[in-house]
């Protein structure tokens, strides 16, 4: 490293440490500092075989730039955040910015090659038992009493080939802060949805500021050190996963509660001819709905309350348990393995009992009803059904051009180019403006 190159890199770090003393505090990142101890040690600057290229040494400070940028940059990566990156921290709504496609292509830089994953596709109108239940792909309907039944049984104009997985709007609403839902009232019936994980695939991210950065230390790692890895590439996860949930009970006012145990989920509640739903109560991670129009919501988040996953953390009943957990049942592949003496099955299905058990206990506390009352489950599925399949089919509703109504994240964002976008401007951010600049190009020794 040269004399100007060292001032440079100096003056960086003291920019770094000002913002980390302005009376604005910044945001919190335990994941990031907690990280500082697990990186693995640096590789040698002349790595033994052959005529290898050197790292240099300000490549091999990339980490410790990140490190600190992330504690004092919080205001310059607001300014920094690309057009397409949208950034809801302080607004209640906003609409897409288109990005074109070729925009976050061919990165100039390794370290700005960020991706990301899409689910695979999988043969359409299937379902496929699994360890937890009923698997669903796409089409195929999650039901009360386990029928196999399909989308074009319930609804005309679904299309899995044409349909749009943007939203036209967002508009972002505060979960409850209180351990409790609104209680049902004389006359309305509960009905619920409880699914391992929604499947349905949509556009809209909701990811952490701590995610986005635990995200471009492993892709950077990976980038410098070791490219072949399955690490490069790595973008924070939080996309939010569709489910139809289609309403034809018309025994009563429906109080409709939708749960997921994992990921984020977005439900598009379609209502069937003279059915009334009287509210809607969601539980799980980030929580989106598009609900017909007069319907009140609410949401609970399972990690503002401290939720413990671990293996007999439900033996002792707890005020708050509101993870969503299943009951198993004798079809389940890991109920059957754990019937056989499977030792690792025989704890996974405890643990589901358990964990059920403490959350029955707290929504037939708070709803007034078991949580097997008018349920329809499923570990994964993108369409679900509360009620009988319709004598007449409904009209399918696309999540194009609506509006979707969605619990408070630190970044939401609309696309997949934004959200790797707004890696790449944190990742420029942490660099002081220039990628480039600690990534110089590897100069060969000769021996």
């Amino acid at each position: 490293m040269d004399e100007q190159q060292k001032r440079v890199f100096a003056e960086r770090l003291e920019r770094i440490q000002a913002q980390k003393a302005d009376p604005v505090p910044a945001p919190e990142m335990p994941e990031i500092v907690q990280g500082l101890n697990e990186l693995p040690p640096l590789p040698p600057v002349n790595p033994p075989g052959g005529n290898g290229g050197g790292f240099g040494p300000i490549r091999t400070l990339l980490i410790l730039v990140i490190l600190l940028a992330m504690g004092g940059f919080g205001a310059f990566y607001a300014s920094e955040m690309s057009d397409g990156a949208l950034d809801l921290t302080d607004v209640q709504s906003v609409t897409p910015i288109e990005t074109p496609a070729q925009a976050v292509q061919e990165p100039p830089n390794p370290l700005l090659a960020f991706a990301v994953d899409r689910p695979e596709a999988r043969s359409p109108g299937q379902r496929t038992a699994t360890d937890r239940g009923w698997e669903h792909t796409l089409g195929s309907v999650a039901t009360p009493d386990g029928a196999q039944v399909q989308v074009a049984d319930i609804a005309s104009g679904f299309d899995p080939s044409r349909l749009d997985s943007r939203p036209a709007r967002i508009e972002t609403f505060q979960p409850n802060e209180n351990c409790t839902l609104r209680r049902p009232r004389d006359g309305e019936v509960v009905r619920n949805v409880r699914l391992g994980a929604g499947t349905g695939f949509t556009e809209v991210h909701a990811v952490s500021d701590a995610g986005i950065a635990d995200a471009i230390l492993t892709h950077s790692q990976a980038a410098l050190f070791s490219p072949k890895s399955h690490e490069f590439g790595r973008t924070a996860k939080g996309r939010m996963n569709r489910v139809d949930v289609f309403v034809t009970d018309t025994s009563g006012p429906v109080y409709l509660v939708l749960q997921a145990l994992s990921g984020n989920t977005l439900w598009n509640v379609h209502r069937g001819q003279g059915v009334q739903i009287a509210h809607i109560a969601m539980i799980g991670n980030t929580s989106g709905i598009i609900a017909p129009n007069g319907v009140a919501f609410e949401a609970l988040r399972i990690a503002d309350f401290g939720i413990n996953f671990d293996f007999e953390a439900h033996d002792v009943a707890q005020p708050c348990m509101i993870a969503p957990y299943r009951l198993p049942k004798d079809f389940w592949e890991g109920q059957k393995k754990a019937a056989k003496g499977n030792a690792l099955f025989e704890n996974q299905m405890f643990t589901f009992n358990s964990g059920h058990r403490a959350f029955s206990a707290w929504y037939t506390e708070v709803l007034g009803v078991d949580p097997e009352t008018g349920l329809t489950e499923a570990e994964g599925a993108a369409h679900a059904l509360v009620g009988p399949v319709p004598p007449g089919l409904l009209g399918f509703r696309p999540l194009a051009g609506q509006t979707i109504h969605v619990t408070e994240a630190e970044r939401l964002l609309i696309g997949d180019d934004a959200l790797i976008e707004a890696h790449q401007a944190l990742m420029i951010a942490a660099a002081g403006g220039d990628v480039a600049a600690i990534q110089p190009e590897t100069r060969r020794v000769q021996r």
